[in-house]
Formats: C-alpha cells, sequence, structure tokens
C-alpha cells in the first residue's frame, strides 16, 4: 500500500467529517464499508465508526475540530 502523507491524511478525515455530517445512503454504505475493510490503520476508520455509532444512537455526527458553522462567510 502506498504511504500516506500527513495533509493527505488530513485531507481525507476532513472530507469524511464533512460527509458526516448527511448520512445519505451512500455515504452511509461508505463508512459501512471503511469500517469493515481489512486494514485496522485505514485512514479515516475510527470517523466512519464514530459516525456509524452515533447514527445508531441517533445523535449528531462527529464534527471536525475548530469547526465554524461560518467559514463560508455568510450570516444567513
Amino acid at each position: 500500500m502506498a504511504s500516506w502523507g500527513e495533509r493527505q491524511k488530513e485531507a481525507l478525515e476532513t472530507l469524511l467529517i464533512a460527509l458526516a455530517q448527511d448520512m445519505r445512503h451512500g455515504v452511509f454504505r461508505l463508512f459501512v464499508l471503511i469500517d469493515r475493510h481489512e486494514d485496522t490503520d485505514l485512514v479515516g476508520r475510527d470517523i466512519a465508526r464514530q459516525a456509524l455509532n452515533a447514527w445508531r444512537e441517533g445523535e449528531s455526527a462527529p464534527r471536525p475540530p475548530h469547526s465554524d458553522p461560518h467559514q463560508s462567510g455568510r450570516t444567513v
């Protein structure tokens, strides 16, 4: 398997956290595949597992650290 740099890991984790905010069918399926993958060190596996557990418990998905709901600059 190719080696991942820290920037690629952070980018993938940011993407998965953003996807976790709206657990539609395709996202749910992706997270199940990540969670069930044989590679226990797979990047994003913890995020997928947290999102699935939150979904099962009816809770909110994990949010990125220092997340700002107004990142786009919009206030409305």
